[in-house]
C-alpha cells in the first residue's frame, strides 16, 4: 500500500554515496530548494563532471526531480545549428533524453526530469537513472562535443552515433 511520505532529496543520499561523493545544499534565502550534488567520474578529456540534482516546483501535488549536468567545453557560434541538429538525434534515440543546450550561455548539459509519485523515493531506480546518464555521456559526449566545438562535422558525428548504436 503507497505511502503519503513525500518524496525528499535526502532519501538518496545513502545510496549515492557509496558509489560517489555527495553534497547536500540546504534550503535558505539564496538556495529556493534543497539541492544534492554528486561528483561523477571524469569525463574523456579528464574534466571533472557533477550533477545536480533538485525537485522542480510541484503541480497538483505530482513531483518532478531534475537531473542536470552541466558540460565543460565551449559552443563554437558557427556551429550552434550543427549541435542542435546532432542533440535532436541523438534525443530522438536516447533511452533518457537529456542532451541539451543554452545558447545565450554557451552551454552544453545533459538534463532529464523524472516524475516521482507521492512516496519515498526508490533509491535504486535513481542510482540506475545515474548509471544511465552516466553511460550516455561517456558514450555520447566526445561526439556532442566534437561538433560543438567544431572539430567534428555534422555528418560525421551522424556516422560517429550510426557506429556507437551498432
Amino acid at each position: 500500500m503507497p505511502t503519503s511520505t513525500k518524496p525528499d532529496i535526502r532519501q538518496l543520499v545513502k545510496a549515492f554515496s557509496e558509489e560517489f561523493p555527495v553534497t547536500i545544499v540546504p534550503r535558505s534565502e539564496e538556495v529556493p530548494r534543497e539541492q544534492l550534488f554528486v561528483a561523477l567520474p571524469a569525463d574523456h578529456a579528464g574534466r571533472a563532471r557533477q550533477l545536480e540534482l533538485v525537485f522542480l516546483p510541484d503541480e497538483d501535488d505530482v513531483h518532478f526531480l531534475q537531473y542536470f549536468v552541466p558540460l565543460e567545453f565551449a559552443i563554437s557560434p558557427a556551429h550552434v545549428g550543427d549541435l542542435a541538429r546532432v542533440i535532436l538525434r541523438i534525443n530522438a534515440s536516447s533511452p533518457l533524453i537529456g542532451f541539451g543546450m543554452l545558447e545565450d550561455l554557451a552551454l552544453v548539459c545533459f538534463r532529464s526530469v523524472v516524475p516521482c509519485p507521492k512516496q519515498a523515493l526508490d533509491p535504486e531506480i535513481h542510482v540506475q537513472t545515474l548509471y544511465l546518464i552516466l553511460y550516455i555521456l561517456d558514450q555520447l559526449g566526445a561526439i556532442v562535443e566534437g561538433v560543438a566545438n567544431g572539430t567534428l562535422s555534422h555528418a560525421d558525428a551522424l556516422v560517429k552515433l550510426a557506429a556507437a548504436a551498432a
